[in-house]
Formats: structure tokens, C-alpha cells, sequence
């Protein structure tokens, strides 16, 4: 049994009011896929894909490291800074 194992950069002077680590979920893959249909070619089988780390703010999905998703209109027309994945690693729990 395993974990995945976040670490961010700051995130301060982000826009968003609510920012949350979270699985993917059938939601977020609806969103993600509507905006980039290609992450269906990743090879990361379905059942998997809905359980991958992904970060989370007011207007749904922004981040998905593992798909190498950032959403597109992400602080666009802005110079504010966004939370940046430093890694998400998958690990087992004794290693935490």
C-alpha cells in the first residue's frame, strides 16, 4: 500500500480563495479531458487516472502533474505567481 508524496513551491499572491490536494476524480478527468482530449492517450489506464494528485482552486481542476496538465487559462492576462508541483511521488506508506 502507498501514498503520494506532494511538495509544492509557495503559493502566496495566488488569485484563488480555496486551493486543495485532491485525487483527480471523474469530475476533474471531464474537465481536464474537455480542455485536452490527448491525456486519454497517456497510456495511465482509466481506474488509475482518477486517483492521480491534482490541485484544486475555486474554478476546478489547475494542476495534474502526472498528465503534465496545467489549465490553460491559468492567471492569463495576470502576473500573479500559482502553486507549482516540486514533485509527486508515489511512495510506500513506511517511506513517508
Amino acid at each position: 500500500r502507498g501514498v503520494f508524496n506532494c511538495k509544492f513551491e509557495s503559493i502566496s499572491n495566488c488569485d484563488s480563495q480555496v486551493l486543495y490536494l485532491a485525487p483527480l476524480g471523474q469530475m476533474g478527468w471531464e474537465q481536464v479531458v474537455q480542455e485536452r482530449s490527448s491525456v486519454r492517450e497517456t497510456g495511465i489506464p482509466h481506474a488509475v487516472a482518477l486517483t492521480l494528485p491534482a490541485l484544486f482552486d475555486n474554478y476546478g481542476v489547475m494542476k495534474v502533474p502526472h498528465l503534465n496538465y496545467c489549465r490553460k487559462d491559468l492567471n492569463r492576462g495576470r502576473t500573479l505567481l500559482t502553486p507549482q508541483f516540486v514533485s509527486a511521488k508515489f511512495v510506500q506508506l513506511r517511506e513517508r
